[in-house]
C-alpha cells in the first residue's frame, strides 16, 4: 500500500508570518491561499487568454493521442504584466522572508495551460534537477493557481520533506519531449494535493 509523504503548511492572506517560515523551511513547501486578491486574478487570467489565443504556447506533448499539454518559457517576454510579477510587493516580501534577507534573481518564469477534458498533467518531479542549487532553501519558486485547483481538476501533488535529500534520479517523461520525471521513486507514496481557490500560490 502506498504511503503518504506528510504534511503540507497552509496559510491566509500575503504576509509570510515567522511560524509559517519554519513550516516551510521543515516541509519544503506553502500553500498561501488569497495570496493574491480578485482583481489580480482577473487580471493574470485576461492576460493567459490572451497569450493562449496569440499562439505563443505550444504543446510539448508527443503523443497527440493522449492529450494536451501546453507550455511557455519566458512568459515574461510576452506580458508587462507577467515581468513585473516578481516585483510585486507580496512577492517581495514573500521571498525575503522565506529565504532572504539576500537579492534574489528571477531564474525562470513559465505557464503550463491543460485544457478542460483533453489537458495532461505534469509528471512528478523536483524543480532542483532543473536548477542544481546547493542548499534548495536557498531557492523558492512560487506556483500560483491563475484558475481554482482542486482534486477534480487535478491539482499539484507536493511530496514534503524530499528538500531534505538528494536529489531525487529523473528520466524523460513518457510523453513530453523534454520534462523529466523521478515518478519511479516515489511509486510507495502518495503525493498531498494543494487544492486552493484562483489566487493562492504554492
Amino acid at each position: 500500500m502506498a504511503a503518504s509523504v506528510g504534511f503540507v503548511p497552509e496559510g491566509t492572506g500575503p504576509t509570510i508570518t515567522p511560524a509559517e517560515r519554519e513550516a516551510f523551511r521543515q516541509a519544503g513547501c506553502l500553500i498561501k491561499h488569497d495570496f493574491f486578491n480578485r482583481q489580480e486574478v482577473n487580471a493574470m487570467q485576461r492576460q493567459l487568454q490572451l497569450i493562449v489565443e496569440s499562439g505563443y504556447f505550444y504543446d510539448q506533448c508527443e503523443r497527440p493521442e493522449l492529450g494536451v499539454h501546453l507550455q511557455l518559457h519566458e512568459l515574461s517576454e510576452c506580458s508587462r504584466l507577467f515581468r513585473s510579477l516578481p516585483w510585486a510587493p507580496q512577492c517581495v516580501h514573500a521571498v525575503d522572508k522565506l529565504i532572504g534577507p539576500a537579492p534574489a534573481v528571477v531564474h525562470l518564469d513559465q505557464s503550463f495551460v491543460k485544457p478542460p477534458r483533453v489537458g495532461l498533467g505534469t509528471a512528478a518531479h523536483q524543480d532542483n534537477h532543473y536548477f542544481r542549487v546547493s542548499n534548495p532553501l536557498e531557492g523558492v519558486a512560487l506556483w500560483i493557481a491563475v484558475d481554482d485547483a482542486t482534486t477534480d481538476n487535478g491539482t499539484m501533488r507536493l511530496y514534503p520533506g524530499t528538500h531534505r535529500h538528494p536529489t531525487l534520479p529523473h528520466t524523460r517523461d513518457g510523453y513530453s519531449n523534454h520534462l523529466m520525471s523521478c515518478a519511479a521513486s516515489l511509486e510507495d507514496k502518495v503525493g498531498v494535493p494543494c487544492c486552493t481557490k484562483a489566487g493562492g500560490v504554492v
